[in-house]
């Protein structure tokens, strides 16, 4: 939960190094977080968690 807005997110730790419209940084160092909101935005969770693993090194089918 974000302290200030109380809203929901997902944080992603190597966030500086992926692009997407709705990652944000606020000033942290390595990780940009997404909010969560309703419905949840489903296509797009999907392709920050697929850039994410593909950054992590996973091996993705």
């Amino acid at each position: 939960m974000h302290q200030d807005s109380q809203r929901p997110y997902v944080g992603f730790v190597e966030g500086r190094q992926m692009e997407h419209p709705k990652l944000v940084q606020e000033g942290r160092a390595r990780m940009k977080i997404f909010f969560l909101e309703e419905p949840l935005p489903l296509a797009d969770l999907d392709k920050l968690l697929l850039q994410g693993l593909q950054l992590a090194g996973a091996k993705l089918p």
